[in-house]
């Protein structure tokens, strides 16, 4: 059986100024105000249009579903890694934990943003063997038209293509989050330690779609 280890916020407090009341028949003197620190950027979540070409074809084709993998019992299965979006690195997280619609969350933006690609490092002890699945439940942006994100594990390609995870919807307070499976052999895992990186594959501005933004995802390696 495969044993997985897995290692990998903050809040700006509200200054106040207290001026002192004058004296009867003295005049006050005004103390020096603070200048606030503005707070990191939001993203605005407005949908743009694809700008680039023709969009290529994954190599295997993902399959959508519900829920996640789990044995009989509806307990998770043995053989799953569970990957938190707060095991990602190199994406953008908002402040605090990092929520948005009921969710926490990682994104990626465009390919000239500092925020183009998300990876996660994992151990295996053992070599998996047969077929193994990338599951990820998250969102595309909003609008039509789909993220070009190229998934690798291990620096080999298992997806490359749009984003087949539901569209962002503005008007939703609880999001369109969806569970996607990218299937790929066993052969590309290893002993010892691994990464699954997911990047994006289009030009575009932080804060603003094109983005690929991801709640958690779940190995599950052959028997």
């Amino acid at each position: 059986m495969l044993l997985a280890v897995l290692l990998c916020g903050c809040s700006q407090a509200d200054q106040v100024v207290i001026q002192p009341q004058p004296t009867p028949g003295r005049t006050a003197r005004e103390l020096p105000t603070t200048t606030p620190v503005p707070p990191p950027p939001t993203p605005t979540f407005v949908p743009t249009a694809l700008s680039e070409g023709a969009t290529p074809s994954p190599l295997v084709p993902p399959l959508v579903v519900s829920g996640t993998s789990t044995d009989a019992a509806g307990t998770p299965a043995t053989n799953t890694i569970r990957l938190e979006d707060t095991a990602w690195v190199g994406g953008w997280r908002n402040k605090g934990d990092s929520r948005y619609k009921g969710r926490t969350a990682t994104w990626i933006y465009g390919t000239n943003t500092a925020y183009n690609t998300m990876r996660v490092a994992f151990t295996l002890s053992g070599q998996p063997t047969g077929q193994s699945q990338l599951q990820i439940e998250g969102m595309d942006s909003e609008g039509d038209a789909k993220t070009l994100i190229l998934i690798q594990v291990n620096g080999q390609q298992i997806f490359r293509g749009p984003n087949p995870l539901p569209n962002d919807e503005n008007s939703l307070p609880s999001g369109t989050w969806g569970l996607v499976r990218f299937p790929f052999s066993s052969t590309l895992l290893r002993p010892g330690s691994n990464t699954i990186t997911i990047q994006t594959l289009i030009n575009g501005q932080f804060g603003v779609p094109p983005f690929f933004m991801l709640d958690y995802a779940d190995l599950v390696v052959g028997p």
